[in-house]
């Protein structure tokens, strides 16, 4: 779930259905306890769930842990996050999410708490979120979404609201929110495979299904295709509920009802073949899918990208989670942070506009640095040094988007991952901090070694060009040849 990751963005927006949701340790969970499992799966710590009590009387609440807080209006709550900044969203050691119904959020994101939130996004320290459920009908989600007083009211979701007020007569409003929120808007699949399988055995187990393993795997392969093919509910007359609302939850009561295994299985036998012909065409199109999620992952490998020197222009949209930078003739530059449409003055002036992608925190980076003096004091001639680091990318504006500025890095398009080995980018930097801890560290015949090297490097945290790089390691010395 790549949109639970705090650096695609402040707000992730998810479509689920108020079911039931089986884990593949036989769980039962209810859409909220759902997102919590998922969110603490990944490292968030501290879960607090938004409630509305009666009117604009809110609740915030952590069960566990048993903090809470209560208010009466949107301006408390918004009181509330300036005065826990640090601990709700800076904190690295219980990374902090909110769970919240879209409706409850509605009544609590005023346009004051839009600028709070569009200076909270850019926080290089911000680890916390806000995952909102939203209802899975698209009525309800256009009055949420689209009225003055809708969550989208507010210049920072500028993007989604321009596209929802021009939108055609054949798009859906989930498919605006899709493309323009991009990771941020998740919707969660139809029940697969094997969470109706779970939700067999989890009853197998409890005793409350007396199938055997066979008959359990029969089963959940036909109730996949049932609750997934509305042909195949209407040919066999609907011998199972299918309320599109809970249909998990639906299936297992009437299942536990007694006389409907009895119903069912001369119908499983009479369609064991179809449904096996069936589950090849499923596994094909489950293998298909993952070469399709592998592709996108490889395509996503790209964190920093420059989509593009725009000619200068009078008026220029900046998408979410993009940064723009805007090049003046007389060697002025002017970054932008925030969503919206800007009017960038004397447009005659400007040089160059680039719009860059803003999607990483940080990485791993593999360095190699050569024209190192030796270290044995007895020899001369140069070494090379190879190793590894850790970087924290602080700012996207200080140093990155000027270098991308200059003539011999305009035209080309960069990775993080070539950006940070470029010579005059951070390898040249890092050349001189060595070659300077191997002239503090050497006192007469004493010879620097690998370890003194990492040492030193590791102490000496690096701030560069926005980015933080620590955790140096050092791998390998290697003596160049004359």
């Amino acid at each position: 779930m790549a949109w639970l990751d705090a650096e695609n963005g402040l707000f992730h927006f998810v479509l689920a259905k108020e079911d039931f949701y089986y884990t593949d340790s036989l769980c039962r969970l209810s859409l909220q306890q759902n997102l919590e499992w998922a969110l603490r799966q990944r490292g968030y710590s501290r879960v607090f769930h938004i409630e509305n009590i009666k009117g604009c009387h809110w609740k915030v609440e952590a069960g566990k842990r048993g903090e809470s807080w209560t208010g009466d209006t949107a301006e408390k709550f918004q009181d509330l996050l300036e005065n826990y900044l640090e601990e709700f969203f800076c904190d690295r050691q219980r990374k902090t999410a909110f769970l919240v119904r879209s409706d409850v959020f509605a009544k609590l994101f005023t346009k004051a708490a839009a600028g709070f939130c569009e200076k909270l996004e850019c926080l290089p320290k911000r680890e916390g979120i806000f995952v909102i459920m939203v209802p899975t009908k698209e009525d309800a989600v256009e009055r949420l979404f689209q009225n003055s007083e809708g969550i989208f009211c507010s210049d920072y979701f500028f993007a989604v609201r321009n596209h929802l007020e021009k939108r055609k007569a054949q798009e859906s409003i989930f498919g605006i929110l899709t493309q323009e929120m991009g990771e941020c808007f998740y919707r969660v699949p139809e029940a697969g495979r094997e969470e109706i399988r779970n939700m067999l055995f989890r009853n197998k187990i409890l005793g409350k299904l007396e199938i055997d393993c066979t008959k359990a795997e029969q089963l959940a392969d036909f109730l996949y295709f049932y609750l997934h093919s509305g042909e195949f509910q209407k040919e066999l007359h609907y011998p199972l509920p299918c309320n599109q609302k809970m249909p998990l939850a639906m299936i297992e009561r009437k299942l536990l009802e007694e006389g409907t295994l009895e119903k069912i299985s001369p119908i499983l036998e009479k369609q064991k073949k179809r449904i096996e012909i069936e589950k090849k065409k499923w596994i094909f199109q489950a293998a298909q899918e993952q070469k399709d999620r592998e592709r996108q992952e490889a395509q996503s490998c790209d964190i920093l990208k420059r989509e593009g020197g725009l000619a200068a222009q009078s008026e220029i949209e900046l998408p979410l989670y993009h940064m723009m930078a805007v090049q003046y003739r007389d060697g002025r530059r002017k970054s932008f942070f925030y969503p919206g449409l800007y009017q960038i003055p004397d447009s005659e002036q400007v040089r160059r506009i680039l719009l860059i992608r803003r999607r990483e925190k940080s990485f791993s980076v593999e360095w190699s640095v050569k024209g190192i003096p030796c270290m044995d004091s007895q020899e001369n001639g140069c070494c090379e040094i190879s190793g590894s680091c850790q970087v924290q990318i602080l700012s996207y504006g200080k140093g990155i988007a000027a270098y991308l500025m200059r003539e011999d890095s305009y035209k080309k398009e960069w990775s993080f991952e070539e950006l940070i080995l470029e010579k005059h980018f951070f390898i040249e930097s890092l050349q001189k901090r060595i070659i300077k801890l191997i002239r503090g560290l050497s006192k007469g015949d004493h010879t620097v070694g690998r370890q003194e090297i990492e040492k030193g490097l590791n102490q000496e945290w690096i701030y560069e060009n926005g980015m933080h790089f620590f955790d140096f390691l050092v791998t390998g010395f290697l003596k160049q040849e004359k």
